[in-house]
C-alpha cells in the first residue's frame, strides 16, 4: 500500500487521490506527444487539446468553490492555490489551440500548450507530494516529478540541437574566428528562444545566458582573435557538460528501457523502430547520425546501419 492510499482513509480522501492519480495519468500520456508534429496532423493537436481540457476539468476540482470557503483537510491550501493558478493559464492554452489557423501558427500553439501543461501538472503534483500525499511513489518510485522524462527529454533534444549547430574556428585568423563566434552566437540565440527553454535548469540557463552575453559583447568589440578562441573554447566546454543530463536518474531509466527494446532491429517495423530510436535524440551524437541514415532510407533501412546501431546501442547500456 502506498503512502497516498493509506492516507485515503475518508471519502473526501478517495476523490482527492482520485484526482491526483487522473493528473498523473494525464501527465504520462503527454509525455509520448510529439508537438512539433502538431503543425501538420490535426490528430495530435486533438489529443493534446483533449489533454488540456481534462486537465482543466481536473483542477477545477481541486481549486474548489470559488465562493470563499475553507478548502477540506484533504485538499491542503497550497495545492488549491497551484491548481487555480495552473488552470488560468491552461485555459488560455485551448483558446489559442483552437484559434490556430496555419501550420505554423498550430505547431507554436501546441508547443506552448504542452510545455505549460507539463507545467501545471508538475507544480500540482508536486505540491501534492510536498503536503504528504504522493502518487508519483510506489511503481513510479525514481522519478523526482511525474514531468520530469518529458522535461528532461526535450532539453536533451535541445542541446544536441545546439551542439549540432555550433562549428570550429577553421584558423587561428580573424575572419575564421568571426565566423566560428557567428554560429556559436546563433546556436544560443536558438537556445535561449526555443520553448523548451523553460525547462532548462537554471544553472544551466545562467551558463548560457553568460556565454550569448559575452559572444555580443565580443562582436561589438575588437573582435580579438585570442578572446574568440577563448569564447569559442567555452562553449564547446559548455556544450559538453550539458551531456551530462544524460545522468539523471530518469533519463537513464527512460533510455535502458528504449535501448532494449531497439536492440533487436526494426523487424516488420522500420518506421516504428526509428520513431523509437527518436526518443534517444541527443544521447550520442554517432546514434543520432545513425538514426538519421536509417530515417532517410525508409522501408529499406541497410543491414549495416541496422547492426551499427544495434551495436551502439550495446555500448551505451
Amino acid at each position: 500500500m502506498t503512502q497516498a492510499t493509506a492516507q485515503a482513509t475518508r471519502p473526501e480522501d478517495t476523490a482527492y487521490l482520485a484526482r491526483l492519480v487522473s493528473l498523473r495519468d494525464v501527465a504520462n500520456a503527454s509525455a509520448v506527444i510529439d508537438p512539433h508534429a502538431a503543425g501538420e496532423d490535426d490528430g495530435v493537436r486533438d489529443t493534446l487539446r483533449a489533454l488540456v481540457e481534462r486537465t482543466l476539468a481536473i483542477l477545477a476540482e481541486l481549486a474548489g468553490p470559488d465562493d470563499g470557503a475553507e478548502p477540506s483537510d484533504a485538499e491542503p491550501p497550497r495545492v488549491a492555490d497551484v491548481a487555480f493558478a495552473g488552470g488560468f493559464e491552461l485555459r488560455r492554452m485551448v483558446r489559442d489551440l483552437a484559434a490556430a489557423a496555419t501550420p505554423d501558427e498550430r505547431a507554436v500553439a501546441a508547443e506552448t500548450a504542452h510545455r505549460k501543461l507539463r507545467r501545471a501538472l508538475r507544480a500540482v503534483l508536486e505540491a501534492a507530494r510536498e503536503s504528504g500525499v504522493d502518487v508519483i511513489g510506489g511503481e513510479h518510485r525514481g522519478h523526482h516529478q511525474v514531468a520530469d522524462v518529458a522535461s528532461g527529454l526535450a532539453t536533451r533534444r535541445l542541446y544536441a540541437g545546439f551542439r549540432r549547430e555550433l562549428r570550429r574556428a577553421e584558423a587561428e585568423t580573424p575572419e575564421a574566428v568571426l565566423t566560428a563566434v557567428r554560429y556559436a552566437g546563433g546556436a544560443l540565440a536558438t537556445l535561449v528562444t526555443h520553448p523548451d527553454y523553460a525547462d532548462v535548469r537554471a544553472s544551466d540557463r545562467a551558463v548560457l545566458r553568460d556565454l550569448r552575453e559575452r559572444a555580443l559583447r565580443w562582436a561589438r568589440g575588437d573582435r580579438g582573435v585570442a578572446a574568440g578562441l577563448r569564447l569559442l573554447d567555452d562553449v564547446w566546454t559548455c556544450s559538453d557538460l550539458l551531456r551530462g543530463i544524460n545522468r539523471r536518474q530518469e533519463l537513464r531509466a527512460h533510455d535502458a528501457a528504449v535501448a532494449a527494446s531497439c536492440t533487436t532491429g526494426p523487424g516488420g517495423d522500420p518506421a516504428g523502430w526509428v520513431a523509437r530510436l527518436d526518443a534517444l535524440r541527443g544521447v550520442d551524437d554517432e546514434l543520432d547520425l545513425l538514426v538519421d541514415q536509417a530515417r532517410a532510407a525508409g522501408a529499406a533501412i541497410p543491414l549495416a546501419v541496422v547492426r551499427d546501431i544495434a551495436a551502439r546501442l550495446e555500448q551505451l547500456r
